[in-house]
């Protein structure tokens, strides 16, 4: 069986979300009920359809339940939350599919750099931040082997900044874009903006970039 028939829905954080929807449904259908109001195609039935689908798993047909919803009524704050619920049920659910994904990938390479930086990246978007370092660690041990081997590859540079991104390894980050630019990367303009963000987002200067204000 492949890792992706394996992704099942978390059924746990599913009936958490169901409690908190089943409950503000009850409370909304009690006041329909007493003010006498049920129009078949208000922001409130909408709503209520869209909990109804979401109870059934169908989470996409319940986020555009739950978008008609507030395209009425704007300012439904309840169906607000409902429609956060479900983008975070989904975003978890392609955050699992990913690294399944990647599981396949790196079972037939487990060399793939990329493939162990995506992975933790999907780790990280699933709460897992051990995980996630692990996969990451391991990406920058196969481009620091790939460098070692090939320094002329500015696209292993490239990449190798991202991971030490990811791992908040900032300063090296840098050097790594800078070993991009300078071996003229198909990526070097992207590698420069970058560059240009980090200094100043981390107060740097760089006489070679003309960005920032010299330290005191």
């Amino acid at each position: 069986m492949s890792g992706l028939n394996n992704v099942l829905p978390d059924f746990g954080i599913w009936a958490r979300f169901a409690i908190v929807l089943a409950a503000m449904a009850s409370l909304c259908i009690c006041a329909l009920a007493e003010d006498g109001i049920e129009e078949e195609n208000s922001a409130e039935s909408w709503r209520e359809r869209g909990h109804e689908l979401f109870l059934e798993g169908r989470m996409d047909e319940a986020l555009q339940a739950y978008e008609e919803s507030l395209r009425i009524d704007p300012g439904n704050s309840t169906a607000w939350l409902d429609k956060a619920i479900i983008h975070e049920i989904l975003a978890r659910q392609a955050h699992l599919r990913a690294v399944a994904l990647f599981d396949e990938i790196l079972a037939g390479n487990p060399e793939d750099a990329r493939a162990w930086w995506g992975r933790g990246v999907a780790q990280y978007g699933l709460e897992r931040p051990e995980e996630a370092r692990g996969s990451w660690e391991r990406a920058l041990e196969i481009y620091n082997d790939t460098l070692e081997s090939d320094p002329e590859d500015g696209k292993a540079w490239f990449e190798k900044a991202e991971v030490l991104i990811s791992l908040g390894r900032n300063e090296e980050a840098i050097e790594a874009y800078e070993r991009a630019i300078e071996k003229n990367s198909t990526s070097a303009d992207a590698a420069a903006r970058t560059v240009a963000n980090l200094l100043m987002e981390n107060g740097l200067r760089d006489e070679s970039w003309g960005i920032g204000e010299p330290n005191p």
